[in-house]
């Protein structure tokens, strides 16, 4: 089950441009991809991405990302997560994670 750990290793490894974690994207949900150094996702997306055998609800997911400090600690690592698309309902929102 993904945990905040799981996030930033995740995330880390997009921004190292890890070739095995750019193939899971490329080949994982269509509401995922990489572009121009910029990982854009749906939280549903990440939430396959990060772990496909998980148990782990989308809402129990969002809760875990939303109560955490997950941008505050990303700044620290030179990267932010910012809305790319609002849908106006969180869960068909897209999010972009880029360097800062």
């Amino acid at each position: 089950m993904p945990d905040l750990k799981h996030v930033h290793e995740f995330f880390d490894a997009v921004l190292a441009a890890d070739e095995k974690v750019l193939q899971r994207i490329e080949a994982g949900p269509a509401n995922a991809w990489v572009e121009q150094q910029t990982f854009v996702f749906s939280l549903a997306a990440l939430l396959a991405l990060l772990d496909c055998d998980s148990e782990m609800t989308l809402t129990a997911f969002k809760k875990l990302i939303y109560c955490s400090e997950l941008n505050l600690e990303l700044r620290d690592r030179g990267a932010e997560i910012t809305l790319f698309r609002s849908t106006g309902k969180v869960d068909s929102n897209l999010y972009c994670l880029k360097a800062t």
